[in-house]
């Protein structure tokens, strides 16, 4: 009888070792699989973070070979406008818009030729002729040379005379989303008016300038939305935010905290967590690229 009561205690004993180990073996394959999917959407991110910092240095090289190139035009359309604009003795400064007059030492013979000639115009009473054409033609080629160089710029870079400090802070965010045109999910081409910054949810927002707060609440599209006026040519908008910490007529300074980073609104969803900020440039009435403020 006590040898039955052995066997069956250690049979017990050695099910319920089984079964824990069996439950341990389980839940370790369990964080096994978890920690393994986890890590593989951290490659993907960081994966697309890479190709963002790519994307974003060969914007910035292409708008300063963009600069390179309209100076070297510049400069040789300068060196055009001065060779057409040679007259002998006269010529144009193109920086100043001014005539030039050089003066070169001639011969004896060469002075008395001149004296002849002159004392025969004066006696048959013909006036001499006037460098009238030189100022007309110094007037044609300063519009022309304007309107060549300077349209460029005019077209394609926005009036870098306001900077702005960056709404969330560098090392939170990563760039998901560039001003410009972008593919959608159903192979529809639309124009991306903003930059993205992908950051946790409840991340802090900045006011990227001290401004008066215009709008503060939800719309469609954007979902919690907040857009501060800065001055008479600047705006700022700031979109898809999980919580809104200002008031409409509000003022608030540059770097104060206004919301937090969501995934409110209509946004693109590529993981589990879709939450960043959209934020958007207004130069009287126009979007416009906000990396030309915050790199100034």
């Amino acid at each position: 009888m006590i040898m039955n009561n052995q066997k069956t205690f250690f049979v017990i004993i050695y099910l319920t070792l089984l079964m824990v180990t069996l439950a341990i073996a389980i839940i370790m394959f369990g964080q096994y699989r978890y920690f393994k999917h986890e890590a593989q959407e951290l490659a993907q991110v960081k994966e697309a973070y890479y190709q963002h910092v790519d994307m974003l240095k060969r914007s910035l090289n292409a708008s300063m070979i963009s600069s390179d190139e309209e100076e070297q035009e510049l400069d040789s359309e300068k060196k055009k406008i001065t060779e057409e604009n040679n007259f002998g003795d006269f010529s144009i400064d193109v920086d100043t818009q001014e005539p030039k007059v050089e003066f070169q030492v001639i011969s004896d013979d060469e002075e008395h030729r001149l004296k002849q000639i002159k004392s025969s115009l004066r006696s048959k009473q013909q006036p001499l002729p006037q460098p009238l054409p030189i100022v007309t033609k110094r007037k044609r080629i300063a519009r022309k040379a304007t309107s060549r160089v300077a349209s460029p710029s005019a077209r394609y870079a926005p009036q870098r005379d306001f900077v702005f400090s960056w709404p969330v802070d560098l090392e939170n965010f990563w760039l998901s989303s560039l001003f410009g045109p972008r593919k959608r999910p159903n192979g529809h081409v639309e124009f991306h008016h903003a930059i993205d910054m992908a950051a946790t949810k409840g991340t802090p927002v900045k006011a990227a300038a001290t401004g008066k707060v215009v709008v503060a609440a939800t719309l469609p599209g954007f979902g919690n939305c907040i857009m501060i006026e800065h001055n008479h040519r600047y705006k700022t908008r700031y979109a898809h935010l999980h919580r809104i910490g200002v008031r409409v007529g509000q003022v608030v300074q540059a770097g104060q905290q206004i919301g937090s980073v969501g995934d409110t609104g209509l946004v693109r969803k590529s993981g589990r967590d879709a939450s960043h900020l959209h934020f958007e440039v207004h130069q009287d009435g126009r979007r416009v690229n906000p990396l030309a403020f915050l790199f100034s």
